[in-house]
């Protein structure tokens, strides 16, 4: 085989007819695979890292759900960036999180007044620099280090709510996310609800965000889950709404708070009718079920108009304010908690385009 395209074609073949349908006496039985294909040139002996370089294309083909991948020198860049983000999250994580710290992001009313705030993770490694979250969180959920993470942030955001309450005589809330594989663990509710107790924390002061999958995975289960989360009174929030699958018979019984309608509905707003269309239904049915309706992503001061002549109930976005340090955040409760969607008002609430 002289180049990737055969190689590609051979690998198929081959995959075709392993996944061909076979009949053995006692049941039918149903077959697939994956190939990774490394090519090389004659006369190289290197067999250890053709062999390696196999086994990198077989994993992204695993992991894309691919039937074939051809090992490329970019493949084997991103495996090997993702191998040493691997190991220096589980580091950073075993060093004491103190490589991360968290940032606020604000949900206000419809007249700028703060609600509460979103926590967002972020990571300045020793190594790679800054490290954005959509690169590491995925690595975190496929290797369990998720759990670590995501109570260290439950915990520092609740602490620092707790700090701007005593300091500011402030009731917002605090938002954190909540990844499917945490929604599932039978100990999250008893987890939450101790650093609720330590703090001194009503349940009321925490919103939890949830996804569409992680909810509708099992929705039985979700529903029983979201029910002893809300016996707490801590409130919960669906996630992205609008680019899952929920059910509508589902989503009216689901006991939840928020929906919050995802910003890829909110950035063409004024050019797609489309999307229009389904932002003020998204909105409308909120209002039937008697629940916020809070619309992420908000840049500009036409988008805005646009949700609050819709009666969108609560706005977050770069217009108001990118996500914050806490000390910059204070300058915002040091100002009675009212945000200005104006460029020029505060540092914090210039329109940005730069990863969230």
């Amino acid at each position: 085989v002289k180049n990737s395209r055969r190689a590609r074609a051979t690998a198929e073949a081959i995959a075709r007819e392993i996944s061909a349908p076979h009949e053995p006496p006692a049941q039918d039985v149903a077959f697939g695979c994956h190939v990774g294909v490394c090519l090389y040139s004659d006369g190289e002996d290197q067999r250890e890292e053709i062999v390696g370089n196999a086994y990198i294309a077989l994993e992204e083909c695993e992991s894309s759900r691919s039937t074939v991948v051809v090992y490329s020198a970019e493949l084997g860049i991103r495996y090997r960036e993702k191998q040493t983000i691997e190991k220096e999250l589980r580091r950073a994580i075993q060093d004491g999180f103190s490589e991360f710290t968290t940032v606020f992001q604000p949900f206000v009313d419809r007249d700028g007044r703060i609600l509460g705030a979103e926590a967002l993770i972020r990571w300045n490694n020793r190594l790679l620099g800054s490290i954005p979250p959509g690169r590491f969180i995925p690595i975190a959920e496929e290797t369990g280090d998720i759990g670590f993470i995501e109570q260290w942030m439950l915990y520092h955001s609740c602490r620092q709510l707790r700090n701007w309450r005593d300091r500011f005589g402030t009731d917002i809330y605090v938002s954190v996310n909540i990844s499917p594989s945490q929604f599932k663990q039978a100990d999250l509710v008893q987890r939450i609800v101790g650093i609720l107790n330590v703090l001194k924390l009503p349940g009321s002061s925490l919103k939890l965000e949830l996804t569409e999958g992680a909810v509708m995975d099992n929705p039985e289960q979700a529903i029983e889950k979201m029910n002893e989360i809300r016996s707490h009174g801590i409130r919960i929030s669906i996630d992205d709404f609008g680019i899952g699958y929920s059910s509508l018979n589902y989503l009216r019984r689901l006991p939840i708070n928020t929906l919050k309608i995802d910003r890829s509905f909110i950035e063409d707003l004024l050019l797609n009718s489309n999307n229009q269309e389904i932002v003020k239904a998204i909105i409308s049915m909120a209002h039937s079920l008697k629940i916020e309706a809070l619309a992420e992503g908000v840049e500009t001061r036409e988008q805005l108009d646009f949700l609050l002549n819709e009666r969108c109930n609560s706005i977050q976005g770069f217009l108001f304010s990118r996500p914050v340090a806490p000390g910059e955040f204070e300058e915002f409760l040091t100002a009675g908690g009212v945000i200005h969607c104006c460029a020029d008002s505060h540092p914090a609430a210039a329109v940005q385009s730069d990863s969230r």
